[in-house]
């Protein structure tokens, strides 16, 4: 896991050596093993190489393989099976690194190589016989990759941040993305970002960039699979699904490195902890010393402690839990720290405990964790899957089974029928419409009033196969995505999330609704295929917590703080907020009243970004003209 930098003179002259050094600095913390650069004539790549697998200075990058350069971060979990392919077919490698392994596979494929990648990945090759960069990323954009043209300089990096060492950038505001933040917590939802000009390259896309003729063109390569799975039974499909899964876990204790895993005592986590169990059972080879690093609270509305020593006594795996000091938030400014590494304002406390699950990694020697990322937005995970469940089977006239779905939610969700019967009109009629936050500055919000990214189709498309799409590739997986990337590699950690891998995803997609949600449970299929394998109290678990963190808690406690810090954000984001109404609510807030605490945490978080990058009142005052 690394950093890349690439800068592309337009006028053709040499890029400085300072230019692309300080680019890589920036991005230190991603790879503090080894720093490499590349100069072409008119353009220069920047590496910083966290060391994974073969951790010799043979691997370091740029590294070139006959008439190509690559600067690569990620990891090609199959680039051993590739080798052996690639080495039939007469190719011989001085490494044993999965980078030399991806331009072999250029030389062969072509830029159809990256289909024959199971892993995740950003990178940049040097065709030199072409003269042109090719960039990509992975399937469902789990390492970042960010670019844009400004001056005479189009530039490719790892972290927005880069981009602030190369001379004529600026740091302006992308006020639709604030808006978007602002009114319906949205991040990372399109392939713009807070910064205007610069854009993410899309999940499962290509980049070439001809140096001769100073042009690009993007290329989507992947386009994921719709097709419903063939006629299956529950058990075949828990089958398959536990080969699959066992398969994915398998190849990510790969490495050459001491390996850890994030362990929450949910569904998620357990699973990939309870396979690793059995799978370091079975093989001797991988790795015997796992650990499992568990973020843990006072609070016994978010202590999972009970199902994490449930875990760590049925494995036999060692179990460290960390409680974090949440004041530290504020007190030791950790919130702007962790603003700076996410190049954006963050919606919630729950990445603070992110944070600090990383950071524990690091200091327990663990440069690689397995977390459990990405199961939830196709195994129906959220509890909006079950609204749209009842909508799929009322939609169907299937007023039996949605009778049925209807009891077992209410049982296991402890809302009454009336606050059955709100929630699922609001998915039916609601949902859809496009909503505007009180404290939002009503003038400036009339300018994208409308603009709701959550949206989806209407009518026999609000499906629950649409709203997984969708949280894959818009509303929800890109954005916790780019919140562990930043959240990991920011302490030099690698984050591998095995529900990512592309067959597995694919399969579970295909398999029909009541496979994912029934009678009142979620992720049936996942508790089918590793029943036998998991405690039976996790196996029955229905509750979903995340990445908890006592924000509300933490917000009374600290009241006098949140508010100087609201009063602070005036005078850099008063041109988005009615902070007449923001004070009175947070004045009702402090009063013990119901109120939306997490508007007053986005505000404070979009004030912070604001300061950090130095985007100036000036620019935000004629944005709002």
């Amino acid at each position: 896991m690394c950093g890349i930098s690439v800068i592309v003179n337009t006028r053709n002259a040499p890029v400085p050596n300072q230019l692309i050094s300080s680019m890589n600095a920036r991005i230190a913390h991603r790879g503090p093993d080894n720093e490499g650069i590349y100069h072409g004539c008119n353009f220069a790549l920047g590496h910083r190489r966290l060391s994974i697998v073969d951790t010799s200075h043979l691997a370091h990058q740029p590294f070139q393989f006959g008439e190509y350069i690559i600067i690569f971060n990620g990891e090609i979990y199959n680039h051993y099976e590739l080798r052996q392919e690639l080495h039939k077919k007469g190719y011989s490698f001085s490494t044993r690194s999965d980078t030399e392994v991806i331009l072999a596979a250029y030389d062969l494929w072509g830029n159809k190589c990256v289909s024959y990648f199971e892993g995740m990945w950003s990178f940049v090759i040097y065709d030199i016989k072409k003269n042109v960069l090719l960039g990509s990323r992975d399937r469902f954009g789990q390492k970042p990759f960010h670019y844009g043209q400004f001056g005479n300089y189009f530039i490719v990096a790892s972290e927005i941040k880069q981009f602030m060492e190369v001379p004529g950038f600026k740091t302006v505001l992308n006020e639709e993305v604030a808006f978007n933040y602002l009114n319906y917590e949205a991040l990372s939802y399109s392939d713009e970002t807070f910064f205007e000009g610069v854009r993410s390259l899309s999940a499962g896309h290509n980049l070439e960039y001809d140096l001769h003729k100073h042009s690009y063109t993007i290329s989507k390569w992947y386009s994921f699979p719709q097709a419903r799975a063939k006629k299956i039974d529950l058990h075949e499909a828990g089958e398959e699904f536990r080969r699959l899964f066992e398969v994915s876990v398998s190849t990510r204790l790969n490495g050459d490195v001491r390996i850890g895993s994030c362990l929450s005592g949910g569904l998620d986590s357990s699973s990939i902890v309870c396979m690793a169990d059995k799978l370091l059972d079975d093989h001797k080879e991988l790795h015997k010393d796992l650990l499992t690093l568990s973020i843990c609270w006072n609070d016994e509305s978010i202590d999972e402690r009970p199902f994490i020593d449930l875990v760590s006594t049925y494995t036999g795996i060692t179990n460290r839990k960390i409680f974090p000091g949440i004041d530290e938030l504020g007190r030791q400014d950790v919130l702007g720290k962790i603003i700076y590494h996410q190049d954006q304002p963050i919606p919630s406390a729950s990445h603070y405990a992110e944070f600090k699950v990383y950071e524990a990694a690091r200091a327990n020697a663990l440069p690689v964790m397995l977390d459990g990322q990405g199961a939830d937005e196709y195994l129906g995970g959220y509890g909006i899957f079950n609204w749209y469940n009842l909508q799929n089977l009322f939609n169907e006239n299937r007023f039996l089974s949605m009778g049925q779905e209807w009891i077992a939610l209410r049982r296991t969700s402890n809302f009454s029928d009336n606050e059955m019967l709100r929630n699922f009109l609001f998915i039916k009629y609601k949902q859809r419409k496009p909503r505007l936050a009180s404290f939002l500055n009503a003038e400036w919000a009339k300018q994208h009033f409308g603009e709701n990214p959550y949206i989806l189709p209407e009518g026999n498309k609000m499906s629950m196969r649409n709203l997984s799409y969708h949280q894959l590739f818009v509303s929800s997986l890109p954005h916790q995505l780019h919140s562990a990337d930043r959240n990991s590699m920011c302490h030099a950690v690698e984050a591998r999330l095995p529900f990512l891998d592309h067959r597995l995803v694919e399969f579970s997609y295909s398999l029909p609704d009541e496979f994912k949600i029934s009678k009142g449970l979620s992720k049936v299929i996942l508790r089918q295929a590793l029943g036998s394998m998991l405690p039976r109290a996790i196996r029955k678990r229905q509750l979903k917590l995340g990445f908890p963190a006592p924000e509300r808690q933490w917000m009374h406690s600290n009241a006098d703080w949140v508010g100087e810090e609201l009063d602070a954000s005036e005078e850099v984001a008063g041109k988005f907020i009615d902070y007449p109404k923001l004070r009175e609510s947070f004045n009702s807030f402090r009063a013990n009243k119901q109120q939306d605490h997490s508007l007053f945490f986005r505000v404070i978080s979009l004030a912070k970004w604001l300061k950090i990058f130095n985007i100036a009142i000036l620019q935000l005052a004629v944005a709002c003209l």
